[in-house]
């Protein structure tokens, strides 16, 4: 049954309606406006809050979009209409996205062909456009003189410091909600522009102010704007002829049929609708050559659709997954390399103390075992968990298995300090979020409630788990939830009252009984790292974590996207699929306040939005001295040796 689900779900996506070709009428464009504010209308949670939180009144805010889509326009301008009303709900889980047409005509990108990281005010370099010619070949063809190195600093764009260019040229088309997030989540926008999304480049060169190294320089360079379908093609060849390099086979012929193509590309519409996770995608590429087996894979691993499950953060760009997407297919043939360990590609992205040990079956979740040195001189024990996201490839109670070996591997070796790493999670399963919280402690922890929107997602999940639950007591809770949301919605309600999270998983969230040394409960003190890309169930398990007392929180204040997401495809004219907010969660802390917009505010704030090119060793070191206050400086102590044989034994 879940194939045929997912086998529907693909076939239903590849079958939408991409972007027209001819422009739409005033007749069209009115209705499209009139299919997003019944959306709006019946479905979305947050409308009354949003209202209050960003001072408009959601009525005159669509008289006034109404009267826009009248006037006359071409199908980018109104396509950018649409995306600038849903911007103004600054909602980072509620976005919208039209499907790119296989024909030529339709959209164009603009670029300036590289992509990079936040770290600070400015973006560092880290990938270049593989059509861009920069290696030294030796050859006929030589390399190209692009300006733009990896590691190169961009710090202002046509004399704009980056963050204001961001103001005027992107939020207004997209906003996350969270200052701090759009700093970190949509920088990249200023370097490659669609039409269907944004507003094209007014001028044809962009002027860049670069760091490289300790010289600063401007450097002047072309907008390159082409078809789009042209130029996915055109990076497709390019990353191919780069696999033949890399492989020293000028025969290389390791290609993509146009069936296998159309598929790949469908691949990543759902990664940018948040469908599946682009880990997922990458990994099964990066790892099977055979395509069938490939498509196989990715069936298995698409999640059907559930409005019980779906929080996490879609991915904002479209360009850079596809690129990473035929990266890892045609570099699976040429990859001769040793495979790395888990530990040893966490210690590639963060900082790792160098008399550190790897827990060997922390595969999921790279965790180890480091040490510093307490007030009294003495090493204490630390413990590290890296959870990059709570949408992991594999089986979700195999998964939740290895975690908590983990942290019982801590406490067999007498680790009582533990470091959570949630750096960048943007979020995932809501029930192994809940589960992996829980397992932190031998104690029954409060969960956090949850307002549904009274609309037929949510009250048909109830009415489908009362009849198809796995038991009678899990049915007869579904029931009850479903007759209480039908009443409410009679009432003339659009959000239900808070429930607990028992309602969508009865009995499932229990304590970590597994946690016991010697008959007796085993508890940590934990510090938990995050920043401003923390969302959806990244925000819930930070809440939660918080709410509970379970640690103290070191960072900054998380995204606040505190909801799950509902896809609804697509609007009858412009073919606009909308990702939306159709829940709210409450916390349990004495304000009762709600995550979306607010996220959570750390305990000890630091910078580290500043700390990417670090590996956020700053805020790493910072959980360390919380965890083990270090010798005062008047102090002299001797070193004591780690205990090297005993934990490469465990291992």
């Amino acid at each position: 049954m879940r194939f045929i689900v997912l086998t529907i779900s693909l076939v239903f996506l590849i079958g939408c309606q991409p972007e027209p070709a001819r422009k739409l009428t005033e007749q069209e464009r009115v209705a499209d406006m009139y299919w997003l504010f019944s959306k709006f209308d019946h479905n979305y949670a947050p409308r009354t809050l949003k209202e209050k939180l960003h001072g408009f009144d959601y009525e005159r805010l669509k008289d006034k979009y109404l009267e826009e889509a009248k006037a006359d326009q071409e199908n980018p301008e109104f396509f950018q209409l649409m995306h600038k009303f849903i911007a103004e709900f600054k909602d980072a889980h509620t976005s919208g996205s039209i499907q790119i047409s296989t024909l030529p005509g339709r959209s164009k990108i603009a670029y300036l062909g590289f992509s990079g990281v936040r770290d600070g005010k400015n973006l560092v370099v880290k990938k270049i456009l593989p059509s861009i010619r920069t290696e030294d070949l030796n050859i006929i063809e030589k390399a190209s003189a692009y300006p733009i190195k990896e590691g190169d600093i961009i710090m202002e764009l046509d004399e704009r410091p980056l963050f204001i260019a961001l103001q005027e040229d992107i939020l207004p088309y997209r906003n996350l909600g969270n200052d701090e997030s759009n700093k970190s989540g949509l920088l990249n926008g200023l370097f490659t522009r669609y039409s269907h999304k944004t507003p094209m480049p007014k001028k044809d060169m962009a002027l860049l102010k670069v760091k490289r190294g300790k010289r600063e320089f401007e450097v002047e360079i072309p907008w390159v704007t082409k078809d789009f379908v042209t130029f996915r093609e055109e990076q497709k060849e390019a990353i191919r002829k780069k696999a033949a390099r890399a492989s020293g086979d000028s025969e290389y012929d390791r290609d993509i049929t146009e069936g296998q193509f159309e598929i790949l590309k469908t691949m990543t519409e759902l990664i940018s609708r948040g469908l599946i996770s682009f880990e997922k995608i990458t990994q099964i590429l990066s790892t099977e050559k055979d395509f069938s087996k490939i498509q196989t894979a990715f069936y298995q691993n698409m999640e059907a659709y559930d409005v019980r499950d779906n929080f996490r953060l879609p991915q904002e760009e479209y360009l850079w997954p596809m690129i990473g997407m035929f990266e890892a297919y045609f570099g699976a043939a040429t990859d001769e390399k040793e495979k790395k360990t888990p530990f040893e590609e966490l210690k590639e992205k963060r900082f790792v103390p160098e008399d550190s040990y790897p827990v060997e079956k922390a595969a999921t979740f790279p965790a180890y075992i480091t040490f510093k040195k307490n007030e009294a001189g003495e090493r204490e024990m630390i413990g590290v968990i890296n959870i990059s996201t709570f949408n992991p490839v594999g089986n979700a109670d195999d998964i939740l298995k290895e975690y908590k070996a983990t942290l019982k591997h801590f406490a067999d070796f007498g680790v009582k300090k533990l470091v959570l790493d949630l750096i960048d999670n943007g979020g995932g399963s809501l029930e192994l979020g809940y589960k992996m919280s829980q397992a932190l402690t031998t104690k029954k922890i409060e969960l956090a409630k949850i307002q549904y929107a009274l609309n037929e997602n949510w009250i048909d999940n109830f009415h489908s788990s009362s009849l198809n639950a796995a038991g009678d007591f899990e049915k007869e809770i579904a029931r009850r939830t479903y007759v209480e949301l039908n009443d409410q919605r009679d009432q003339g309600l659009k959000l239900s009252k808070p429930y607990s999270l028992h309602s969508l998983y009865p009995f499932k969230i229990v304590e970590n009984t597994e946690l016991m040394i010697d008959d007796k409960p085993w508890e940590f003190e934990v510090v938990l790292v995050t920043n401003e890309l923390c969302a959806s169930m990244c925000d819930i398990f930070t809440a939660m974590f918080s709410d509970n007392k379970l640690g103290k929180f070191i960072g900054t204040q998380t995204m606040g996207a505190g909801g799950n997401v509902t896809t609804h495809i697509q609007a009858p004219n412009s073919s606009l699929v909308l990702r939306q907010t159709e829940s709210l969660f409450v916390r349990t802390n004495d304000e009762k306040s709600y995550i979306e917009n607010n996220g959570i505010k750390p305990d000890i704030e630091t910078e580290i939005m500043n700390e990417r090119n670090k590996k956020f060793q700053p805020s790493m070191t910072k959980a360390f001295e919380v965890l083990v206050p270090g010798p005062k400086e008047t102090e002299k102590t001797e070193e004591a040796e780690p205990e090297t044989e005993t934990l490469a034994k465990a291992n």
